[in-house]
């Protein structure tokens, strides 16, 4: 995640995770001391929905067995 001081315009990198989605903390400027909110993004739509990916209710097809004699 990406922030970026208000004042002097300063970029800093944070790793995901540091806060939970959605949240806003509030971080001082290593450069000019600055005190600022920021806030985590939002989670991803694929991290709010969880699921198999198989709508339910969806009947997967499978071949019929092959009743004629052998030979």
């Amino acid at each position: 995640m990406l922030i970026r001081c208000q004042r002097c315009r300063a970029l800093y990198s944070l790793s995901d995770g540091v806060a939970p989605a959605g949240a806003r903390f509030k971080v001082e400027c290593g450069r000019c001391l600055l005190v600022f909110e920021a806030a985590a993004p939002p989670p991803r739509r694929a991290e709010a929905v969880q699921g198999t990916g198989t709508p339910v209710g969806t009947a997967v097809p499978q071949r019929e067995k092959d009743s004629s004699p052998e030979a």
